[in-house]
C-alpha cells in the first residue's frame, strides 16, 4: 500500500485553501501490521492509501523523504508502476447533488443492487462529503490474490469503473475518477473539508459465509454487459494456435524484423549516395557499418534456411547467398566508406567483419540495439530519418547529436525563465514568513505550482537572493562561533581559553599518550 497526505501550502503559494498531495511511504501487505504503527500518527487528517498495489523496487530503491519514515521505501507512482488491481470503484460526490447525503446515496445504491442494476459492493466508504462503493477483485487462477496489473487488465478494470460511474451518475458520480491510480481516505482520519471535520467511516456488507464480497474481473464484465476490446485476427489465431504453431509465427516475425532492418540499412546507403562527394559511412562509422551489415546478412539467411516454409519474398535472394556471396557483399560496402590515406580501410577489414558475424551465429553483438542507438551509431540526420521506414509505428529517430543550435538556445531561454520565476516566487513568499521552511518543503511547494527543482538548486537560489538559510552549514557554523564568543568571557574569568583546558586535562590523565 502507498500512503499519502494533503499538506496546506496556502501560505507559500498565496492561494487560499491550496493543498498539495504528498506521498509518504509504501508498505508491503505482509508487513502492514509491523510498520503501520510507525506511520499512523502522520495519517490523522486528510490521509490516503492507494486502491491498487504498486511495485517496491529491489534495485535502486528510494527511501521515504519524510524525516520520521526514512526506513520505509518511497512510493512508486503511475500506471506503469502498478503491480496488482485490487478493486473497481465509483466516486459519488454527493455534495454536488442538492439534498443528497452519503447515507441516502448508500440506500439508493442498495436499491439498485436489489434491482440487479449493480453487483453488491464489497464495501462502502463515507468520506464525509461523498460515498465510494468499492468492488474487491480476485484472480481467476488464485483467489487469494488480486489480478496482476497487465496492460489489458488495467484497461479492462478502467472500463468497468466507467460503466459503474455511468450507472451512478444521478448520485453525483465523478466521470473523471475512473483511472487505476486513485486513492481512498484512511479509515478514522479526519476530512478537513467536511462539516465538523467528520471522520472517514467504512461499512462492509457480508455474504452468507460472513465474508466480504469478492469478484473476478470477468464476473463484473459479464454482469455489467461490457463489450471486450476486439482482438485482431492475427492475435486470435495466435491465441488459439498450438505451441508449435506459435513458435512458427514467432519465427516468421523474427525473420521479418531483421529483413526490415536490412532494408532500412540499404535505404540509408541509397539516401547518402545521392549526396555528391559525401561517403555513406565516414571514419567513426565504417567499422560499425561493416559488422552490422555482415551480421544482418548472416542472421537473415540462417533463419530463412532453418524455416524455408516461413520464408518471405524479400529474403529469398538472401537465403540463396553463399558464404562467398556474403563476403563479396560486405567488401562492396567498403566503397561507401571514407578512404583516408593515413588510415585506410581494406578488404581485410570486411573479411574480419564477416568472420565475426559467422562466429557469433549471425548475432554480431549489435542486435539488441534500439532504433535510437542505431541512429546515434550512424549519425542519422533529421532529413535522413524522415526517409527511412518507421520503427514500431513511430518515425525513425535521428541522432541525438543533431539537435539544432536554435533548440539549444530555446532550452537555455526556458531554463533562465524558470529560474527567474522561481526566484521571484521565493523572494515574495519568504518575505511574508516568520520562519524559513526546509529545503524539502520549499521544493515540494514549488513542485505544486509547476516549478520543479532540486534542493541543491534551491541552495543556489537562496545564495543568489542573499537569503541566509538557518539550516545551512554556514549558518550553523556562524551560530557555533557566536556561542563561543558569548562563552569567551566566562572562560576568561577562570583563566583558560575555551576548549583548550579540557583537552590538556585529558592528555595529562594518560601518561602513555605521546
Amino acid at each position: 500500500m502507498t500512503f499519502a497526505v494533503q499538506n496546506d501550502i496556502s501560505l507559500f503559494s498565496g492561494v487560499k485553501g491550496d493543498r498539495q498531495f504528498t506521498p509518504l511511504a509504501t508498505i508491503a501487505q505482509q508487513e502492514l501490521r509491523t510498520y503501520f504503527p510507525d506511520i499512523a500518527e502522520h495519517l490523522i487528517e486528510d490521509s490516503y492509501f492507494s486502491i491498487n498495489s504498486y511495485y517496491i523496487p529491489s534495485k535502486r530503491r528510494r527511501w521515504s523523504q519524510h524525516p520520521d519514515l526514512g526506513h520505509l521505501p518511497f512510493p512508486e507512482h503511475g500506471k506503469k508502476k502498478l503491480r496488482q488491481i485490487n478493486a473497481c470503484f465509483a466516486d459519488l460526490d454527493t455534495y454536488n447533488v442538492k439534498g443528497l447525503e452519503p447515507e441516502y446515496a448508500l440506500a439508493e445504491v442498495q436499491r439498485l443492487v436489489r434491482l440487479e442494476v449493480l453487483p453488491q459492493p464489497s464495501l462502502f466508504l463515507d468520506s464525509g462529503r461523498g460515498l465510494w462503493p468499492v468492488w474487491l477483485l480476485r484472480d481467476n487462477r488464485n483467489e487469494s490474490y488480486s489480478p496482476p496489473a497487465f496492460d489489458s487488465i488495467v484497461a479492462l478494470s478502467e472500463r468497468v469503473n466507467k460503466e459503474l460511474t455511468r450507472r451512478l451518475v444521478d448520485l453525483g458520480a465523478d466521470r473523471q475518477a475512473t483511472d487505476a491510480v486513485r486513492f481512498l481516505r484512511v479509515a478514522g482520519s479526519r476530512n478537513s473539508k467536511a462539516k465538523d471535520e467528520r471522520r472517514v467511516a467504512y461499512w462492509i456488507p457480508l455474504d452468507q459465509h460472513q465474508r466480504a464480497y469478492r469478484y473476478s474481473l470477468d464476473e463484473l464484465v459479464e454482469f455489467l454487459e461490457i463489450q471486450r476490446p476486439q482482438r485482431s485476427r492475427a492475435s486470435t489465431e495466435l491465441l488459439n494456435a498450438t505451441d508449435a504453431a506459435r513458435k512458427r509465427r514467432g519465427m516468421s516475425g523474427a525473420i521479418g524484423r531483421w529483413a526490415k532492418e536490412l532494408h532500412r540499412f540499404e535505404l540509408l546507403r541509397e539516401v547518402r549516395a545521392e549526396a555528391v562527394g559525401v561517403k555513406a559511412f565516414p571514419k567513426g562509422q565504417r567499422g560499425r557499418a561493416l559488422r552490422f551489415y555482415a551480421g544482418l546478412l548472416v542472421r537473415v539467411r540462417n533463419d530463412a534456411l532453418k524455416h524455408p516454409d516461413l520464408m518471405q519474398e524479400e529474403v529469398r535472394t538472401i537465403a540463396q547467398m553463399s558464404d562467398g556471396d556474403i563476403r563479396s557483399a560486405v567488401r562492396a560496402l567498403i566503397f561507401d566508406c571514407a578512404h583516408i590515406p593515413e588510415d585506410p580501410i581494406s578488404k581485410a577489414d570486411a573479411d574480419s567483419a564477416v568472420r565475426s558475424a559467422f562466429s557469433s551465429g549471425g548475432m554480431g553483438g549489435d542486435f539488441n540495439a534500439t532504433a535510437q542507438t542505431i541512429a546515434d551509431w550512424f549519425n542519422i540526420t533529421p532529413e535522413e530519418a524522415r526517409r527511412l521506414p518507421k520503427s514500431n509505428r513511430e518515425l525513425f529517430p535521428h541522432a541525438r547529436s543533431m539537435g539544432s543550435q536554435a533548440e539549444g538556445e530555446r532550452a537555455v531561454s526556458r531554463r533562465a525563465d524558470a529560474t527567474s520565476r522561481r526566484r521571484d516566487l521565493l523572494r515574495a513568499s519568504l518575505a511574508q514568513m516568520s520562519k524559513i521552511p526546509t529545503l524539502r518543503e520549499m521544493r515540494d511547494c514549488l513542485k505544486a505550482v509547476g516549478l520543479e527543482c532540486s534542493e541543491r538548486t534551491l541552495m543556489k537560489d537562496l545564495a543568489a537572493l542573499e537569503i541566509s538559510n538557518p539550516r545551512g552549514r554556514s549558518a550553523k557554523r556562524a551560530a557555533k562561533e557566536r556561542k563561543l564568543d558569548e562563552a569567551a568571557p566566562l572562560f576568561a574569568e577562570r583563566g583558560s581559553e575555551p576548549h583548550s583546558e579540557p583537552f590538556r586535562t585529558v592528555q595529562n590523565l594518560n601518561p602513555q599518550a605521546p
